[in-house]
């Protein structure tokens, strides 16, 4: 199956301007190769893309690195508007976060165990430790598409990790779970002080979606959520 992108928005802070990509499910039977995709994409810029590892590893992308555009971490950020950047996820969730004061953009996967890691909170700490923002009020982040706590059933191995308030009872099998990542997701923006107003969602279920991919629906392939930052005014940084 190809990817397509379903939908794009931009958005605008003082010097830059973000475009995001959420990329999904396209027409074709053929299957895409991911880095030709992004390089019809992206063409006047370098892309870098995250593997999914599960990590609450991030990374910082520059034209120092060399190899494949993969690179072994679930988050990565770049102050150089001359990069793109992506995550895939097929149920975990894809967030976007970018800094209104300057051209930081950077993207992260967080599932289960992301979020037991904490991995926003440790990729804003490792990014606020290089000195690149002042306050989390100088951070927008967009959340892309992901499962919904309805369809989220995980059994014991899982849900014995977290609070009895991310966990919905499962209509169907007691020895099963229904975890809500989007609260976990709350939960931590409240935890590091992230304003509601910072923080835009696609609401979109990647189980009942017909554009996105599922791996609760068994699905082997994988969605993107993908940036680019334009300098509005200037040289590109």
């Amino acid at each position: 199956m190809s990817l397509k992108v379903h939908e794009d928005l931009t958005l605008h802070s003082p010097g830059f301007e973000r475009t995001i990509y959420f990329v999904g499910r396209g027409e074709s039977i053929e299957p895409d190769d991911p880095g030709l995709f992004f390089q019809n994409l992206f063409p006047d810029k370098r892309h870098f893309l995250t593997r999914q590892m599960h990590s609450d590893i991030t990374l910082e992308a520059n034209h120092s690195i060399e190899g494949e555009y993969y690179q072994e971490a679930d988050g990565i950020f770049s102050l150089d508007c001359s990069i793109a950047l992506s995550v895939r996820a097929a149920d975990c969730v894809p967030i976007v976060y970018y800094s209104t004061q300057s051209s930081l953009t950077g993207v992260l996967h967080s599932g289960w165990r992301g979020f037991e890691k904490k991995a926003l909170t440790k990729s804003m700490q490792t990014i606020k430790g290089k000195g690149l923002f002042e306050t989390i009020d100088d951070m927008i982040f967009v959340v892309g598409p992901h499962i919904h706590a309805e369809k989220y059933e995980v059994g014991e191995d899982v849900y014995s990790r977290f609070d009895s308030i991310f966990l919905h009872p499962h209509p169907e099998n007691p020895e099963k779970r229904l975890l809500d990542q989007k609260r976990l997701l709350l939960q931590e923006f409240a935890t590091m002080g992230v304003c509601p107003r910072s923080v835009l969602w696609m609401n979109e279920d990647t189980y009942s979606s017909r554009q996105f991919f599922s791996h609760r629906k068994r699905d082997t392939e994988r969605n993107y959520l993908a940036v680019r930052c334009t300098p509005r005014n200037g040289p590109t940084e």
